[in-house]
């Protein structure tokens, strides 16, 4: 079947949820796909030509976002795939991983935009032993850690209380949670899993996220996620 046949799969990379490794996986199952296709935002560059040409795209775009650049552009059906895990971990990881970037190396750092780069000065040089140091910045960078997942899955602009998140979760073939995600790296076991890519060291005590603290503004600023998270296992799990 020529890639022209098939159809294109779109993972929507939402930020520490294994989409590094999953697009490995993806490269390994379909051949070379597009990654970080956001990078060719405003450059006229991701032409119907190129889209086209590969199995698969990815990238830290949100769903509204994706599909209105893609689709209008490919002559392929298109797939969906995106990946979530506990919102608390979640937040913890992403919140750990603005410390990592200065812990690479100058170039990786370097590539970053500067308002992410002062936030990772701002959170590697707090005290991260403390709860509402952690929720000061949390609240400062909202936009950054607060419903990101939900935000990337649902899109950009449809996140809230009054959403019925069930009607976009239509749109993807798979939300790759945790509990199944060993089954879609190892292809139903009949791979090994690709190695781990993009891991990060914990620069805190990362159990700081289940201070009592913690754990009540979470339930509180980051609701949609643990929203979407509860419908997207209970549907994997077969249950309404």
């Amino acid at each position: 079947m020529t890639t022209q046949q098939q159809e294109l799969i779109v993972l929507i990379h939402v930020p520490k949820t294994a989409g590094s490794t999953m697009n490995a996986r993806l490269a390994a199952t379909y051949g070379e796909g597009l990654t970080h296709i956001e990078g060719h935002l405003g450059k006229n560059t991701l032409t119907p030509d190129k889209i086209n040409s590969v199995p698969w795209l990815s990238g830290h775009l949100p769903f509204d976002r994706f599909r209105a650049l893609v689709e209008p552009k490919s002559t392929r059906p298109v797939r969906y795939l995106a990946a979530m895990r506990d919102p608390l971990l979640h937040v913890a990881s992403h919140y750990n991983w603005l410390i990592e970037i200065g812990h690479r190396s100058p170039q990786f750092f370097e590539g970053h935009p500067e308002p992410v780069k002062e936030m990772h000065r701002i959170i590697a040089s707090t005290d991260n032993g403390d709860p509402q140091s952690i929720i000061a910045n949390l609240s400062r960078f909202g936009d950054m850690f607060l419903n990101c997942q939900s935000r990337y899955i649902i899109g950009s602009k449809g996140v809230g209380p009054a959403t019925d998140y069930s009607r976009t979760l239509t749109a993807y073939d798979q939300i790759i949670t945790p509990q199944n995600l060993k089954d879609f790296l190892t292809d139903g076991n009949r791979c090994e899993p690709p190695p781990r890519k993009n891991a990060a060291t914990y620069h805190f005590d990362r159990s700081i996220f289940y201070h009592p603290a913690l754990v009540a503004y979470l339930a509180e600023a980051n609701a949609e996620d643990a929203r979407l998270y509860d419908l997207v296992t209970k549907k994997e799990a077969g249950s309404d």
